[in-house]
């Protein structure tokens, strides 16, 4: 019984991740994160390094000069953005 509720809650999340993806992008359009971000490690005087950002929907910290990141997500559509399983 278990096995079968776990199975279409699955299916559930799988069939919503297009959705949620493209209601992300749409997000960061609007507020950049990403913009954040920079500002406040400007503040912290911490802008250089490495950085991995997971879940990485855009690839706006990747054209950041003083950062070296890394950016990984499940099921990029990006090409800039690697394909990781991180779970």
């Amino acid at each position: 019984k278990d096995r079968e509720k776990k199975k279409r809650l699955r299916h559930q999340l799988e069939a919503a991740r297009p959705a949620y993806q493209e209601a992300s992008v749409v997000s960061t359009q609007l507020y950049s994160t990403s913009r954040w971000i920079i500002r406040t490690l400007r503040l912290m005087n911490a802008l250089s390094g490495r950085c991995l950002e997971v879940g990485a929907i855009n690839t706006q910290l990747l054209d950041v000069s003083e950062l070296e990141t890394r950016a990984i997500d499940k099921r990029s559509v990006n090409p800039r953005i690697e394909n990781l399983d991180f779970f």
